[in-house]
């Protein structure tokens, strides 16, 4: 969203706790600094969102579930500091200051099957098809959004990131990218931008 350089942006998700966490932020919320909470702390608050207990308010499980995880990852490990690397204050800063590049957006949680729009320029960051891991409670449903690109792109501009997609889909940019499960384990794979 960063590179987009419009003068009107909308940004939607699915997820309405990382919608929340971006309006809180818009709002002038401050995030709490790296390493000043543990890793007590960050569980309490993953169960209290598994338990749906409402302990915290959206922004707050938004902000939990991917600034203080490692890499980022939605309720992934708690980030620790490891060797020269200060793995909170990484992505501390790297959202701030992404976030500076964004905060005039209009955000919302919407799925993509509830947009009606015309003459406009869409980029679609959806699950990876081969990823094991869904990052929402719903299963996507892969055929019902490659037939919803094909009717609107007849009136939009639409962009897929994506490492597969049905053959009717060309592919305009390509690039390995370095993957990480954990500190120890990495892995490489090609992230390819669709159009149609």
């Amino acid at each position: 969203m960063e590179n987009i350089n419009f003068s009107i942006r909308y940004f939607y998700d699915i997820n309405k706790y990382l919608i929340a966490f971006y309006k809180a932020l818009q709002d002038g919320w401050e995030m709490p600094q790296p390493n000043s909470f543990g890793a007590e702390h960050y569980n309490e608050v993953k169960n209290s969102f598994k338990l749906k207990d409402g302990k915290y308010p959206d922004y707050y499980y938004g902000y939990m579930m991917f600034v203080p995880s490692y890499n980022g990852r939605m309720w992934g490990s708690y980030a620790k500091d490891g060797g020269q690397r200060l793995y909170q204050k990484e992505h501390y800063l790297s959202v701030k200051e992404s976030f500076l590049k964004i905060k005039n957006c209009i955000f919302e949680a919407k799925s993509y099957d509830e947009l009606k729009l015309n003459n406009c320029l869409i980029y679609c960051d959806i699950p990876y098809r081969e990823s094991k891991k869904q990052y929402y409670d719903i299963d996507f449903n892969y055929r019902n959004f490659y037939d919803w690109v094909r009717t609107n792109s007849k009136n939009n501009k639409i962009f897929i990131s994506e490492m597969t997609m049905p053959n009717d889909f060309k592919i305009i940019w390509e690039k390995e990218c370095n993957r990480s499960l954990s500190h120890q384990k990495k892995f490489f794979i090609t992230e390819k931008l669709y159009t149609i």
